[in-house]
């Protein structure tokens, strides 16, 4: 058992199996659990309705599955988010280097459409932007999202600031073991501007990701930072909380 909750902003639980989705909420992991299409959206949404007061769902198209998956289930992933009213949007966004630049005017469409769904019923968007960052702010910003996360930010010290500045969040990933770059932007980063993730079951350098990794992770920031541990996972659980909850 872990000594109190720790928060997980990005995570696509729907990969996980079962026993370990168990142990995660045994554990007492509060997770914004992400979805890649439409399958995987409506599985997210039955991990919720059996953990309630431990998973945030969220539904979304991921940008690397928009040449898999029909206008039809794009359609109906609309649908549902008006249904539903999740909480959170997500996986969505734009992506410049695992896509070809042939693709873009397709991602932008497509993200736009779910900017607007979030919009209409104010729910986060946690977004997927790799080398994209500036591209996907701007969307966000004119789109009138009043919340979202930039999850995994690597991106340039400016859009950073902009990020912040306008009231955004960006989350911090278990990869910040082995990726120096991400170890510059936690040590740039504004702490009450931060959540932390896995974005587990994801296979990065030959490390499995999971919510397990969480602990450590809040570690690393504390040292880049030069803070105790103690302060920063207080401050990351009232960023959490406070955006996601709206409490405080």
């Amino acid at each position: 058992m872990i000594r109190s909750p720790l928060y997980d902003a990005h995570c696509h639980l729907h990969e996980f199996s079962d026993p370990e989705i168990e142990r995660f909420i045994t554990n007492g992991y509060v997770i914004i659990a992400v979805s890649d299409d439409l399958s995987s959206s409506i599985r997210t949404l039955g991990i919720y309705r059996k953990y309630t007061n431990n998973v945030i769902p969220c539904i979304g198209l991921h940008p690397w599955n928009i040449e898999k998956e029909s206008r039809e289930n794009l359609e109906h992933l609309i649908s549902l988010i008006g249904k539903e009213k999740p909480p959170c949007i997500g996986e969505v966004g734009l992506d410049k280097r695992f896509l070809p630049e042939s693709s873009f005017e397709k991602q932008s469409e497509i993200f736009r459409s779910f900017l607007e769904a979030a919009s209409s019923i104010d729910a986060v968007v946690n977004i997927h932007a790799v080398d994209a960052w500036r591209d996907a702010l701007k969307m966000v910003v004119s789109s009138g999202v009043r919340r979202a996360i930039f999850h995994w930010f690597n991106g340039p010290e400016d859009v950073l600031k902009e990020i912040i500045d306008v009231g955004y969040m960006v989350s911090i990933n278990a990869a910040i073991k082995v990726q120096d770059k991400h170890k510059r932007i936690a040590r740039l980063a504004d702490l009450n501007s931060i959540l932390v993730e896995s974005d587990g079951p994801y296979n990065y350098r030959g490390m499995r990701l999971s919510p397990d990794m969480l602990g450590e992770t809040l570690s690393i920031i504390a040292e880049v930072k030069g803070i105790s541990r103690e302060d920063v996972e207080r401050t990351v659980e009232r960023n959490f909380r406070r955006y996601i909850y709206r409490q405080g």
